[in-house]
């Protein structure tokens, strides 16, 4: 059985394709990623059909980005997930204003000049989510190649 994990992104343009290639990526360890694909800014309460992604996945994964937080809606989709108890990886570039991120609680931090150490955090971050071993290892694999290719996509773009 595939494990669910709901991707929560302010992502877009070409780094939307990155997400399209991990989730490809994913398909081979057995997980299967959900995501809006059109992360535009939205103000306003979640989509009943984003609750519904959401409720139907084990695991939310947000992935802030300072050129996507201008939209409260990765926060919005994070709070409606700890609501309903569900277990949350959060994924934060360094340099984030919103006071939720500054406070670095149970967040991995992500700088793309040193993605070796995100790797080394994920690995402190999922224990205490007592998550199976097999899966722990398959979003420890998830969370490397995202890393890895937002990196090769930050430093294409200088």
């Amino acid at each position: 059985m595939n494990l669910k994990i709901y991707l929560s992104h302010s992502l877009k343009g070409s780094d939307l394709t990155i997400l399209q290639i991990v989730s490809n990526l994913a398909k081979d360890y057995g997980i299967e990623m959900i995501y809006q694909p059109d992360s535009q800014p939205k103000m306003g309460p979640l989509d009943e059909s984003v609750k519904e992604k959401i409720q139907n996945c084990e695991i939310l994964m947000a992935f802030a980005s300072r050129t996507g937080m201008k939209a409260t809606q990765v926060l919005d989709e994070i709070n409606y997930a700890k609501s309903i108890d569900k277990k949350i990886i959060i994924i934060a570039e360094r340099g984030i204003q919103h006071k939720e991120f500054a406070e670095g609680k149970n967040i991995i931090p992500y700088d793309a000049r040193y993605t070796i150490d995100t790797i080394k955090r994920t690995v402190t971050y999922l224990k205490p989510l007592n998550l199976k071993r097999e899966d722990n290892e398959r979003i420890k694999a998830l969370i490397g190649a995202l890393v890895f290719l937002m990196s090769l996509a930050y430093f294409g773009k200088k």
